[in-house]
């Protein structure tokens, strides 16, 4: 009758065995999940990820390349009489890259300045065969933007130039 109230076995040794058996199992138990939880992250990482739409269309992946961030797009203001002149009326010069396109020079101006441009205009200036004595070489060809800002923006761009 004592067994009813008390649900030990009667027999020590076997108590020992059974609860054994129930800490091996759940070790076990433990080392087969943690087994399956690095097997799923395993497959999450080598699973291929699925095309996006435009991908599948056949659009071209978008690069980040260093014209997107505006890094070396716009070299250095131009100074002179007519960038001076043209200035008064809200358009500034720039030596810009001769890869440099002019939507590639709107986002870099827009980045360095934080006012969107109106318009670009481009123009590339050819190379020049220069002499000096018997020495001859090319003045190598660049390229200038001019780029025109709304009315009344203030563009801090000739200062320490």
């Amino acid at each position: 009758m004592w067994k009813l109230f008390n649900k030990k076995s009667a027999h020590p040794k076997e108590e020992s065995v059974s609860e054994q058996d129930a800490k091996q199992g759940s070790a076990e138990q433990k080392k087969s999940a943690a087994k399956e939880q690095a097997h799923k992250a395993v497959a999450a990482a080598t699973k291929k990820q699925e095309p996006s739409a435009a991908q599948r269309h056949g659009a071209k992946e978008k690069k980040n390349s260093r014209f997107d961030r505006g890094d070396g797009i716009l070299i250095r203001p131009l100074v002179s009489e007519k960038s001076a002149t043209a200035g008064s009326h809200d358009i500034y010069a720039f030596v810009v890259t001769k890869q440099a396109n002019k939507v590639a020079i709107k986002k870099a101006f827009a980045a360095m300045y934080q006012v969107h441009p109106v318009s670009v205009r481009l123009c590339t200036m050819p190379a020049k065969r220069k002499q000096s004595g018997r020495i001859a070489g090319v003045r190598s060809g660049w390229k200038k933007a001019y780029v025109r800002v709304p009315s009344g923006s203030v563009v801090q761009v000739y200062e320490g130039v």
